[in-house]
């Protein structure tokens, strides 16, 4: 008795809720997937089954990702599918070529610690890492050389981290166990304090219709907190009662000229 028994995994449009296809195999418990884009092909990490890649059309297997091993987490193509970045299940990433599923490139230089999750920003020009010191850093999607690196997060006792971007690409949440954080990754400064949740709380970030939704935990409540950038604006003009300073604008604004977000509002002043 190998302890193995069938999944199933079946994915819908998000805009339709059509099918788009299933794929099924034996194992012994799924840890992460992630959909390669235009639904291409599916890559799922196990306990105990390695990395399996599969075709969405035909529901077949394609291939198998040997050298990444049993137990890796945080699998991420890059926008155009050509490219999946994974890291395997002591820390080491690698980059694997999805045309033919090559390995590409394994190990990162000017890594000191091993990473618990990767993710590439929109655009693709930029790949981001955390690692279990917690410290977040960005990297050139075609090299791999280290651009910068963020203030760290807190110390990760174990592989449990997340990332979600908004739909520009500019601010990044970061999941490191309990510590939820916002980044501005152009300044690459955090946003404010972390956001309220509890030691215990494993936090969770939905996909929604428009932007990924962030749930952490206060006491007895679920918190649900929007992370669609357009509504930042609206949020900031009732909890400020004006409009932003040229200060604010420059910081946490668009790179646009500077314009009253909001026009029921009195003007702020200069600073």
């Amino acid at each position: 008795d190998t302890g193995q028994i069938p999944n199933k995994l079946e994915i819908f449009d998000a805009d339709s809720m059509e099918p788009i296809g299933s794929v099924e195999f034996a194992s012994t418990g799924t840890l992460d997937i992630a959909i390669m884009p235009q639904a291409g092909a599916l890559v799922a990490t196990t306990w105990f089954d390695g990395v399996s890649v599969f075709d969405l059309a035909s529901g077949e297997k394609v291939t198998t990702l040997d050298e990444v091993g049993d137990q890796a987490r945080s699998p991420s193509f890059s926008p155009n599918g050509k490219r999946l970045a994974i890291v395997d299940r002591n820390g080491r990433p690698s980059v694997w070529n999805t045309d033919d599923w090559t390995l590409e490139t394994a190990g990162f230089d000017n890594l000191d610690e091993p990473l618990v999750a990767l993710r590439y920003r929109p655009g693709g020009q930029e790949l981001v890492t955390l690692d279990r010191d917690g410290q977040i850093a960005i990297r050139d999607a075609q090299t791999y050389e280290l651009i910068r690196t963020f203030a760290t997060t807190s110390k990760l006792d174990s592989p449990d981290g997340l990332f979600a971007f908004d739909e520009t690409g500019r601010f990044l949440l970061a999941v490191a166990g309990p510590s939820v954080t916002l980044w501005d990754v152009e300044a690459g400064e955090q946003i404010g304090r972390p956001f309220p949740n509890d030691e215990a709380n494993v936090v969770a970030i939905q996909d929604g219709p428009d932007a990924p939704r962030l749930v952490t935990a206060e006491g007895n409540s679920r918190l649900i907190w929007d992370l669609q950038v357009d509504n930042w604006f609206d949020l900031a003009c009732r909890l400020a009662g004006r409009n932003m300073t040229l200060d604010e604008w420059e910081q946490y604004g668009p790179s646009e000229p500077y314009e009253a977000t909001c026009p029921l509002r009195p003007e702020a002043d200069d600073g």
